[in-house]
C-alpha cells in the first residue's frame, strides 16, 4: 500500500517532464527521429537492401512480374522495419536474406 506522501513525491517529476514548451524547443526535438536516423525508410539503407530485396521476391512469389514486385516492395520494407524495430520478437522470415555485419 502506497502511502500519501510517497504517492505524492511519485507525481511530482510526472508533472514536471511534460515536454518542450517554447517554440525552439519543439523545433529541436522535432528534429530527434532524423537525427537518430529513425526517419529513413529501411529501403533506403544499402545495408538492408539484400533483406529488402528477399522479402520483396518471397511476397511477390516466384512467378512475379515488374507490377507485382514493385507492389510488394512497399510491403517488404514495412516488413523489415516492424522487425527491426522488434527485435525481441524477431521472427526468422528474414533469417536468409540478413547481411553479414547486421548485428542482431
Amino acid at each position: 500500500m502506497t502511502s500519501p506522501s510517497a504517492a505524492k513525491s511519485k507525481q511530482a517529476p510526472r508533472r514536471g517532464s511534460t515536454g518542450p514548451r517554447t517554440a525552439l524547443g519543439k523545433a529541436r526535438s522535432s528534429k530527434n527521429a532524423l537525427r537518430h536516423g529513425l526517419a529513413v525508410p529501411i529501403g533506403r539503407d544499402p545495408q538492408y537492401e539484400p533483406v529488402v530485396a528477399a522479402l520483396t521476391a518471397r511476397i511477390a512469389g516466384p512467378r512475379a512480374d515488374e507490377q507485382c514486385l514493385a507492389l510488394a516492395r512497399p510491403v517488404a520494407e514495412v516488413v523489415k522495419d516492424h522487425l527491426f524495430a522488434s527485435r525481441p520478437a524477431r521472427s526468422d522470415v528474414c533469417r536468409d536474406a540478413e547481411p553479414p555485419s547486421a548485428a542482431h
